[in-house]
């Protein structure tokens, strides 16, 4: 087994994948407020749900307007 298979394999075991499509130039955006922040973007977006779900609910899902990203 290669190197690289064995860390796919490891991966496959031990992770779950979320797709995260976002607008066309936000991904720029989001990896240069990541590195100014010494963090990957999986890191970020990680601490940023994790955050949300803090005390077992969204804070994000009582907010009765909707998500306004501007």
């Amino acid at each position: 087994m290669t190197r690289t298979s064995y860390k796919n394999q490891h991966i496959k075991e031990h992770y779950d994948r979320i797709n995260f499509v976002i607008p066309k130039g936000e991904k720029d955006r989001i990896k240069k407020i990541c590195s100014e922040m010494g963090a990957s973007v999986n890191e970020y977006l990680y601490m940023l749900v994790c955050n949300d779900l803090a005390d077992g609910t969204s804070r994000m899902a009582k907010k009765k307007q909707g998500f306004n990203p501007n």
